[in-house]
């Protein structure tokens, strides 16, 4: 696949007209409807809607389930024409995959290979949540909408369309800030329940912190300077465990020791699961940034 040339997003703005944005409870959105494509896939949906925030981009086919995109695995997005859809047959990583523009594919899918590039028409490649390369299509029904969702893919991606992702470059500071200040915000709710002493409804958020962390981790791992990072997120989430472990512990001087036995029993059980679950995950993690990395050198070949 040739490189498209790099467009600025100023330029775009006035080339394609005017951004719409959604409300949303925790951040703006741009949405447009239209039509989708995963070519790789060969899956097509002629009703689809595209909604962009700064940290997520999803798909909504409306005969299948969503797609979401994470901004910081997308490699590129351009403008759809032949250069930008066709993959190198020739590399190992499309062999076992059928030229997906030789099968049967919408006309509209067709239209979009053509050597002229539309305003309304665009690509996105980028890594699955298997670590895997995905290219989706989008077609935009109201023209007049794909200036915001451009705008918006480059503020959430960080790229130009028609940049590629250099993974070898260190990881992007709004990416970081952005990723502490969640990890913050959730530890800030679990400090509150762990102060009320309401450590049952803290265990599921304390998990859910945890999980953001190890997937967020996993995500930027493919990037240069990204263990620092990691270990900020991982010591955000280690304080907020580490408070709810003393406000356990204090009110286990609270109460009777039959109970305080009974409960460190159960703790200590959960320390042992929580340490057999984190061993197997940095295992599963180091797997699966060999992975991403060996995707996104193959994506940017072509």
């Amino acid at each position: 696949m040739k490189r498209a040339g790099a467009i600025g997003v100023a330029a775009l703005t006035t080339l394609l007209g005017y951004t719409t944005y959604l409300p949303s409870a925790e951040a703006a959105a741009t949405a447009a409807k239209g039509k989708c494509g995963l070519l790789l896939e060969q899956s097509y949906n002629d009703r689809c809607t595209i909604v962009v925030k700064k940290d997520s981009i999803t798909l909504l086919p409306k005969s299948s389930g969503s797609i979401r995109i994470l901004p910081q695995l997308v490699s590129y997005f351009s403008l759809a024409d032949k250069s930008t859809l066709k993959v190198d047959e020739s590399l190992a990583l499309y062999q076992n995959i059928r030229p997906w523009w030789l099968g049967g594919v919408p006309g509209w899918v067709k239209k979009a290979m053509s050597s002229k590039q539309n305003r309304h028409q665009f690509v996105i490649g980028y890594l699955n949540q298997d670590f895997e390369p995905s290219m989706a299509l989008f077609e935009v029904n109201d023209a007049g909408k794909a200036s915001g969702i451009f705008l918006e893919l480059a503020k959430a991606t960080g790229l130009r369309t028609g940049e590629y992702r250099d993974i070898n470059k260190a990881i992007d500071p709004r990416l970081k800030r952005s990723l502490v200040h969640d990890a913050n915000r959730q530890a800030k709710r679990v400090a509150g329940m762990c102060t009320s002493r309401m450590f049952d409804d803290a265990e599921p958020v304390l998990e859910k912190l945890d999980t953001f962390v190890y997937n967020r981790s996993n995500e930027i791992s493919i990037f240069r300077g990204s263990e620092a990072t990691t270990s900020k997120l991982e010591q955000i989430a280690g304080d907020a465990r580490d408070y709810c472990e003393k406000e356990f512990k204090r009110e286990l001087a609270e109460i009777d020791a039959a109970r305080r036995a009974r409960l460190e029993a159960i703790r200590r059980k959960e320390a042992q699961r929580r340490a057999a679950a984190a061993a197997a995950r940095a295992r599963a993690a180091e797997a699966a940034r060999l992975k991403a990395r060996s995707a996104f050198d193959m994506l940017a070949s072509y």
